[in-house]
């Protein structure tokens, strides 16, 4: 499920790191003179690392996955500005048993410039008994916050994540089973 407020925004995939210059005016002199143009690329794509600390019963996940909202749809190279369009962004987020932590990054355009704007952390588990789970953040302060020490990097933090202990007796793993099988038998011709 997406987050709720969210749910008429499209997922979309993460973007590969863009560098890029802009220059507003340019004046083309005529033939024979030189013109040195020096343009300095700069990263137009954001960074986004989330950390979550003190998972509870981390040893029973088996998959996961998480999605960020309210992020901007693209980059407008024109006009140097970021689109109106807000979208959710899915990535992996990885279980650290051994820490008791989960993980995950992503790569981004920013956040988008339409107020009002949330930004909602999902957070997507499977169990090793099969059951899956949800949980839903508000992360729109720490998006937003001024104090981020890199305009390239936007840096999510949350403690605890209440996952359920799996039920009894499903230590994971390949749980395979096979039904009746139906004979049916047809003649090949030689």
């Amino acid at each position: 499920p997406m987050g709720r407020g969210t749910e008429k925004e499209r997922m979309m995939q993460q973007p590969e790191m863009l560098w890029s210059s802009h220059a507003d005016r340019i004046v083309v002199k005529p033939a024979g003179e030189k013109t040195v143009i020096k343009m300095k690329p700069e990263p137009r794509v954001k960074r986004c690392t989330v950390e979550i600390k003190n998972v509870e019963n981390i040893s029973g996940v088996k998959a996961m996955s998480a999605s960020v909202s309210g992020m901007t749809g693209g980059w407008l190279a024109g006009l140097d500005q970021l689109s109106d369009e807000k979208v959710t962004m899915p990535f992996v987020a990885e279980a650290d048993a051994a820490n008791k932590m989960v993980k995950g990054s992503l790569t981004l355009f920013g956040h988008c410039p339409v107020q009002p704007n949330k930004h909602i952390l999902m957070v997507y588990a499977q169990l090793t008994d099969g059951t899956n789970w949800y949980y839903e953040k508000d992360v729109t302060d720490q998006v937003h916050d001024k104090n981020q020490k890199d305009d390239t990097h936007i840096k999510i933090e949350l403690e605890q994540l209440p996952l359920p202990k799996p039920a009894p007796g499903t230590d994971g793993g390949l749980q395979p089973s096979v039904s009746k099988w139906n004979e049916i038998y047809i003649d090949i011709k030689m």
